[in-house]
């Protein structure tokens, strides 16, 4: 008896475990299938968000590219204009030579106004006829440690690193001694033009939105801001040295290929307000300095006021990436030594470049890349706002920004 109580007791006991064990196997099973599902239908989530990102990026790559060719044809009409003598010329066709030549000449008098033909009384250029166009060419076009727009600093002084040279073309150069005497100077202007620029003039806003103010609108006189009426800008940068018709700067805020206009030297007691001025007289009579001493620069506040977005807290290289920038430093085109070149990046990087879309989303997963002289640079930014080099590649002939 007991013996058969014994056994049916282990029966029951076997059953029981294997019915814990089928519902466990059943639960298991359901749960993996719910991991399956949810695991698809993340992995669609995530393939639909890459996909809007690749549209989104395209349809910004085609505006931008139907933008650029909009502002070509606009400046391309504009040098015709100027090239034919503008409308205003179109309508006198049919007038005599003599008539012409005065008409032409009353145009653009030497002080900028025009004359009125019947009464002589003078008028501002801006009354008198339609806006004329002035044709400029660049005196050369800049070579820069920046391929693209990303990475390039606001400001030439935030990267004392930053390296660029300018061969001076032929017919700029002139006789050749165009350039005697600038190595004299430590500092230049350049004037340049924006020609990497994506809005068309039709597309121009007053205001605009600075980086440092974090999304509040100024006028846009009132900044530095590329897109502009005249897309022109003024760098001030450092005049390293000249050998024979390229000049070699530092301190550049400039892309590759920037259109330069023209060079101007930086003459402290002039440009600097508030510095001592020499007397500006002709005749070289009298001692002292001119009016203005001690008249210090005037800017609004937001300009004095700590910028919305920081600088970074630190930029650190990993193993991995110092040994191929070490690899990848013969290529380098403007840093001679890699612990140069380290010092470059890091200076670049120290200010935050992403996007305040890309800033705001802060995934301290997201990889990053900018290319710098010849090199991709990709790094990572943590929740400390530190900057981590995680990988240095060659870069591709023509960056795509």
């Amino acid at each position: 008896m007991a013996a058969s109580l014994s056994t049916l007791l282990g029966a029951g006991v076997t059953l029981l475990c294997g019915l814990l064990s089928l519902r466990f196997y059943l639960e298991n099973t359901h749960l993996s299938a719910e991991l399956l599902a949810l695991e698809e239908e993340k992995k669609k989530e995530i393939k639909a968000w890459e996909r809007m990102r690749e549209l989104r990026s395209q349809e910004r790559q085609g505006r931008i590219r139907a933008e650029r060719r909009l502002g070509e044809l606009l400046r391309s009409v504009q040098a015709r204009e100027a090239t034919d003598g503008g409308p205003g010329d179109k309508a006198r066709a049919g007038t005599s030579p003599a008539a012409t030549a005065t008409t032409a000449a009353a145009v653009a008098p030497p002080d900028g106004g025009t004359m009125a033909a019947a009464s002589g009384e003078r008028v501002p250029a801006a009354v008198a006829g339609p806006q004329r166009v002035w044709p400029m060419t660049p005196i050369g076009h800049l070579a820069s440690c920046f391929p693209a727009r990303l990475g390039t600093p606001r400001q030439g002084a935030c990267v004392p690193l930053a390296r660029a040279y300018l061969r001076l073309s032929d017919e700029a150069l002139a006789s050749g001694a165009a350039l005697s005497n600038l190595g004299e100077f430590s500092h230049a202007y350049l004037v340049f033009v924006f020609h990497k620029n994506t809005n068309a003039a039709a597309s121009l806003k007053s205001k605009v939105k600075p980086p440092r103010l974090a999304g509040k609108k100024v006028g846009v006189y009132s900044t530095r801001t590329p897109h502009r009426v005249n897309q022109i800008g003024l760098s001030l940068v450092r005049v390293n040295r000249v050998v024979g018709p390229t000049v070699f700067f530092s301190g550049i805020d400039l892309v590759d290929g920037t259109p330069i206009l023209d060079i101007k030297p930086y003459v402290p007691m002039y440009d600097s307000v508030g510095a001592p001025l020499p007397l500006c007289n002709d005749d070289g009579e009298g001692e002292g300095e001119g009016e203005g001493e001690g008249e210090g620069a005037r800017v609004p506040g937001w300009i004095l006021a700590p910028p919305e977005v920081p600088p970074m807290a630190d930029v650190i290289f990993a193993a991995a990436a110092r040994e191929q920038l070490r690899a990848l430093g013969p290529r380098l085109k403007f840093y001679s030594s890699v612990e140069e070149a380290m010092a470059f990046v890091s200076q670049v990087l120290r200010h935050d470049i992403r996007s305040t879309h890309r800033r705001n989303l802060a995934d301290p997963a997201e990889v990053f890349q900018v290319f710098l002289d010849t090199l991709v640079v990709r790094f990572i930014v943590d929740e400390h706002r530190v900057v981590q080099v995680t990988e240095v590649d060659r870069a591709p002939t023509r960056p795509s920004r």
